[in-house]
C-alpha cells in the first residue's frame, strides 16, 4: 500500500507541474534558437489512464514491448506482457534546441523509471516480479523538414542509457542486473501553429505526434553476478523491444 501510494503521490506531483499558467510550461514549443524544456509521463503496456493523462500533460508517451523474453538453462520462462498496474513507468523531463525553424535539433532527457519483469519460470507455478528502479540520461539528433510555416516531417536517432540505483529480486543488489544503452530510432508529425483572424493562437495547436522504436542492447540479468560462489542468471539471457506512441504539445490557457 505505501508503495502505491508513493507512485500515485509521484503521479500527482507531475500533473501539478504541468498545469501551471502560460508563463511557464504555456510556451513550450520549439522555437528558433531557443531551449524548450517539457515534463513527460511514460507508461509501460499499461492504457487506461492515459487517455485522461494526455489532456493534462505537456508530452505523455504510450509504450508497448515488441519482444520481452527469457531464455534459462532448464527453458523458456513466461513473461507477463499486460500490466494493469502501474509497475513499469517512466517520470521526467526532456529538453529540446533546435538552431532554426526547420532542418537538425537535438533533444535531451533525463527520467526516473521504474522498470519490471514478471517471469513464470518452467516448473513454478506463480509468477515472479523482478524489479529495478533506473535513472535514465537520454539525447538524440533529429532532423525537421519543410519551411517555417509548414507542417513537418521529423526523423531522428538516438539512444537512452539505464543506470540502475536499486533492485527489488531475490537479493536485492544492484548487481543482479546489467546497466547498458538502449538505442532508438524516431519519426514524428508537427502540426503548424494555428491562428484566428486576430492573429491569436488557438488552444491545442501545435501537436507533434510520434513513433520511436526502442531495443535494448544488454542483458537484464547479470549472467557473472556470484551469491556464496553460486551464479544464480548463468544463462539467462533476456531479448527486450519497445514501440512507443507519443505526444507533445503546446498549451495554450
Amino acid at each position: 500500500m505505501k508503495k502505491r501510494l508513493r507512485d500515485l503521490g509521484i503521479m500527482l506531483m507531475l500533473i501539478g507541474a504541468t498545469a501551471v499558467s502560460d508563463h511557464t510550461f504555456a510556451q513550450n514549443t520549439i522555437k528558433s534558437g531557443e531551449w524548450v524544456f517539457k515534463p513527460k509521463i511514460q507508461l509501460t503496456n499499461n492504457l487506461y489512464p492515459m487517455e485522461i493523462l494526455s489532456f493534462v500533460l505537456i508530452q505523455t508517451e504510450h509504450r508497448w514491448n515488441l519482444a520481452n523474453s527469457l531464455e534459462t538453462p532448464t527453458g523458456k520462462a513466461k513473461v507477463r506482457y499486460w500490466d494493469w498496474r502501474w509497475r513499469n513507468y517512466a517520470l521526467g523531463f526532456s529538453c529540446e534546441y533546435q538552431p532554426f525553424g526547420y532542418g537538425f535539433g537535438v533533444e535531451f532527457g533525463l527520467n526516473y523509471e521504474k522498470q519490471s519483469m514478471y517471469i513464470k519460470f518452467p516448473d513454478a507455478e506463480d509468477y515472479s516480479p523482478f524489479v529495478k528502479h533506473m535513472t535514465v540520461p537520454s539525447a538524440m539528433v533529429y532532423y525537421k523538414t519543410g519551411g517555417i510555416s509548414d507542417k513537418h516531417w521529423i526523423v531522428g536517432a538516438g539512444t537512452s542509457f539505464d543506470w540502475t540505483f536499486k533492485a527489488t529480486r531475490t537479493f536485492n543488489s544492484t548487481k543482479e542486473v546489467n546497466n547498458g544503452f538502449t538505442p532508438a530510432l524516431y519519426l514524428a508529425y508537427q502540426f503548424p501553429e494555428v491562428s484566428d483572424n486576430r492573429g491569436i493562437k488557438q488552444y491545442l495547436a501545435d501537436w507533434t505526434i510520434y513513433l520511436k522504436i526502442e531495443k535494448q542492447f544488454y542483458n537484464f540479468f547479470n549472467e557473472d553476478y556470484s551469491f556464496n560462489g553460486v551464479q544464480p542468471y548463468n544463462g539467462w539471457e533476456t531479448n527486450r523491444s519497445f514501440i512507443t506512441i507519443g505526444v507533445k504539445m503546446k498549451l495554450f490557457l
